[in-house]
């Protein structure tokens, strides 16, 4: 496949996947929306700063970030992601996903710390979509769960992003997505008061 029908079959795939999964409080947002915004911010930060000529590994990035949630929230065979898409973009999801669960966030965490700068920049993009859905949205969730379960995980997620060292060819990158999400979740904690 080519690699537009790669991204075209891996948007179908997510689709369907997570086709009973909503977000946005209530919203109800198609959550692979999520997964095509996530994909978007990374891809055009990887563009702006050039990062990489290696058109592969962009191909890479664009499928794992579009399929970051596939193996934590749907019931998807890992050996298709790799047999379909590649043994890197599997790679890439099977790092960024939690096999625990967000009310037990250490293991993530530790794991994401020791991670590689790719897997990092999927979850800024990540952090950043989610952030800015809940900043720009809080009338429909509950406060609660805004102010006791996401503000936590995004913070302490921030934390070990922004502590990272990223390699030269990341770090404008890297730079814009941390600026980018300090300003969601600068806004975020302002109307969270």
């Amino acid at each position: 496949m080519t690699g537009s029908a790669l991204r075209e079959s891996m948007i179908e795939l997510i689709k369907v996947k997570h086709a009973h999964q909503t977000r946005n409080g209530a919203l109800h947002t198609p959550y692979w929306q999520h997964c095509v915004s996530a994909a978007n911010i990374l891809s055009e930060a990887v563009e702006a700063y050039a990062a990489t000529t290696d058109s592969v590994l962009r191909q890479h990035l664009y499928l794992a970030t579009l399929g970051h949630d596939l193996y934590e929230d749907t019931d998807v065979d890992p050996a298709h992601i790799a047999q379909v898409y590649g043994s890197e973009t599997d790679r890439l999801i099977r790092c960024m996903t939690n096999e625990v669960s967000d009310y037990d966030r250490a293991a993530y965490l530790d794991k994401l710390s020791k991670s590689a700068d790719e897997v990092l920049l999927i979850k800024f993009a990540d952090l950043i979509d989610n952030t800015e859905c809940v900043a720009a949205n809080r009338v429909h969730f509950d406060e609660d769960w805004v102010t006791e379960f996401y503000v936590p995980i995004a913070t302490e997620t921030f934390a070990v992003l922004s502590e990272h060292a990223f390699t030269p060819e990341w770090t404008a990158v890297a730079t814009a997505l941390m600026n980018r999400l300090q300003q969601a979740m600068d806004a975020l904690l302002s109307e969270v008061g």
